[in-house]
């Protein structure tokens, strides 16, 4: 009986925390038994050194045990209520495993190790890791959460370790957003991580963001005058799309997010109208939802609109009655002649547009890459209402002069899609009104266009500089990539990042690398361009510059490159994470500490992969202790509050 007491004693935290300052597991008393001979005192201490290793060991596995199961809770995202009789089905499941007879974890015991026990070790591990980091990137972004009612602002740290670019996660709560209070808020969640760390802060595009980074451009300069300075490279590249894609069809009056709104609200949650339309119609196919700040999936979203034209007009003309102005609206737009040509038309704008919001929506290292796309996109788009021998690539495109009249093709000859040609060619319609939809074609495209030139990262020459670490260019155009790469010394070296001596000899070292791929390793870069190399490029080129001391400088330079963010895509997906984690009442800290633990885990490549060492055991041992420790400090700070609050009613009596 003294042996399952003290077992289960040695899996409470408390016990360790006790043990910490009174007594010491394994402790024995001296037999009374008088007929037994008293062991040496030497073999006895030894004895008991013996059996108190067994016991620390059995409760290190059964606390594992519970460590494990805390951290699946986590990944899979299940409630804590699921834990409750967790304990009695392992024991009827596994009644010949020890492991299992000595498992305890109920509801409130994984509720305090994941929030008081494997997040804190996780937050305090990534704070050791960025401490030790010489520069960083933070990507942030906000959003209202529904059940807090609040606005949060979520974190993501990028930094370079053991080979890789990583990406973990941080949060704090807003009650409002203007730009003091988000540079506040910022400083206090990077309170323990000097400011001069950060090489470059990426957000979206709101004025207020902009105000933010000013500010907090200022901050850093004052705190430190001579270090090392903030690098600006722009907004996220996919909310500048997002935004020119809306910014180009409010320029017309097509109502075209009304019209794709409308048919998914009629049908929406209606068996009753849905079975009325397929009856009518003879139609079993209805629309799919838009959204108008997401483009990457509306492109079935539009071919389905115009495969149910024909039947939604049908169903519309014969309802008796037009009960809202929903139908009445959509009943109007039905009648437009040019609605098909319409929707395929900006059908053909949405995939045009895809291939770069797929390719920046990874959380892959993308940096190098963003010029090449980014202007190939700018230059399709341009290329559809400018004359071809006006056109002029990379740079020079942000120059351009897209109202000049010199410039612009004939309305007609504007190439507005295979799909509304197809359709504006059935058109039975005078050329003059069609003439109409080609000059609000090129409106659109024209304001499309400009949008993406005033907004976008291109503006900024770091951006072109990065491509030079495109191993394209590495590969076939290295005179290009040397003349990029020296935009990337200046800025760096004119931000304090690196010393002249590094930036003279990275210049060296690029020229003489781009060499040798010529020579050595034409056949890894030609695998890789062709996508049958499985290695991230950061994995690439850590295999490669890392061989010889030699290119010791250029793979300095290419590490801070790499930090760079090409967007906002890890942290927005962070907001689905956050959703499917929320639940009424759910408190704040409760759901970053949940956050940390899933993006830890996360991090390490799922809960098999994360290896249980002695910290880790250290910190779901104390975390009993930690959950007391706020416990009280809760309830201090009630009682303090109750105090004022009785003293100014009887002040106020």
């Amino acid at each position: 009986m003294t042996f399952v007491v003290l077992i289960v004693l040695l899996a409470s935290p408390l016990f360790f925390i006790s043990q910490c300052g009174t007594s010491k597991p394994g402790d024995s008393t001296e037999s009374a038994n008088s007929g037994e001979t008293a062991q040496p005192e030497s073999f006895s201490n030894k004895k008991d050194k013996e059996q108190t290793i067994q016991l620390v060991t059995t409760n290190d596995e059964t606390l594992k045990a519970e460590i494990l199961w805390a951290m699946t809770v986590v990944e899979k995202k299940l409630s804590l209520n699921s834990c409750s009789n967790i304990s009695r089905i392992f024991k009827c499941m596994f009644s010949d495993s020890t492991l299992a007879q000595q498992f305890q974890l109920g509801k409130d015991k994984v509720s305090y190790i994941i929030h008081y026990g494997i997040s804190h070790y996780f937050h305090e591990t990534l704070l050791d890791t960025l401490k030790n980091c010489s520069d960083i990137t933070i990507c942030f972004d906000e959003s209202l959460n529904k059940v807090a009612q609040k606005e949060q602002m979520d974190l993501i740290a990028r930094f370079w370790m053991e080979g890789n670019v990583c990406t973990r996660y941080g949060r704090v709560f807003l009650g409002r957003a203007t730009a003091q209070d988000l540079l506040n808020n910022f400083l206090k969640a990077l309170s323990d991580i000097p400011l001069s760390k950060i090489l470059h802060v990426s957000m979206d595009g709101p004025n207020v963001n902009l105000s933010f980074l000013n500010k907090l451009e200022e901050h850093i300069i004052n705190e430190y005058p001579d270090g090392k300075h903030l690098i600006k490279m722009g907004t996220c590249g996919l909310h500048v799309i997002h935004g020119a894609m809306n910014a180009g069809l409010k320029s017309v009056d097509w109502d075209i997010f009304a019209i794709l709104r409308n048919l998914y609200y009629l049908f929406k949650d209606s068996p009753a109208r849905r079975a009325d339309f397929t009856r009518i119609t003879g139609c079993s196919i209805f629309p799919k939802k838009f959204c108008a700040v997401r483009w990457l999936e509306n492109s079935d979203c539009i071919a389905r609109a115009i495969e149910i034209v024909a039947p939604v007009t049908k169903y519309l003309s014969q309802l008796k009655h037009i009960d809202s102005k929903l139908k009445a609206s959509l009943k109007t737009s039905m009648k437009d002649p040019f609605i098909k040509c319409k929707l395929a038309f900006v059908r053909s704008l949405s995939l045009q547009c895809e291939t770069f919001l797929t390719n920046f929506q990874s959380e892959k290292l993308c940096v190098p890459y963003l010029y090449a796309e980014l202007s190939q996109l700018l230059g399709g788009i341009i290329k559809k209402f400018i004359k071809p021998e006006k056109f002029v690539e990379g740079s020079a495109l942000l120059k351009l002069d897209l109202n000049s009249k010199d410039s612009l093709l004939e309305a007609k000859s504007i190439d507005i899609g295979f799909g509304a040609k197809k359709y504006l060619k059935e058109l039975k319609i005078a050329d003059k009104t069609k003439l109409f939809f080609f000059l609000d074609c090129q409106k659109i495209l024209q304001n499309l266009a400009q949008r993406i030139i005033d907004k976008s990262p291109l503006k900024y020459k770091l951006v072109r500089g990065l491509s030079s670490l495109h191993p394209s260019v590495m590969l076939n155009n290295s005179s290009i990539g040397l003349t990029r790469f020296n935009i990337v010394l200046e800025v760096l070296y004119n931000a304090n990042r690196i010393t002249e001596t590094v930036a003279e000899r990275a210049k060296d070292q690029y020229v003489s690398f781009c060499s040798v791929v010529k020579e050595r390793y034409q056949d890894e870069f030609g695998n890789f361009l062709s996508d049958e190399c499985n290695l991230e490029l950061d994995n690439f080129y850590y295999g490669l510059l890392t061989k010889e001391k030699k290119w010791e400088d250029l793979w300095q330079v290419v590490k801070l490159c790499f930090i760079f963010s090409h967007g906002n895509a890890s942290v927005e997906r962070g907001f689905s994470v956050n959703k499917t984690m929320l639940v009424e009442n759910l408190k704040e800290q409760s759901l970053i500490n949940q956050r940390r633990a899933y993006d830890g885990i996360k991090s390490l490549g799922g809960v098999e992969n994360v290896s249980i060492a002695k910290r880790m055991l250290l910190a779901v041992r104390c975390a009993r202790h930690r959950y007391r420790a706020d416990l009280m400090r809760k309830k201090e700070y009630l009682d303090k509050k109750n105090i004022k609050d009785t003293r100014k009613e009887k002040i106020r009596k």
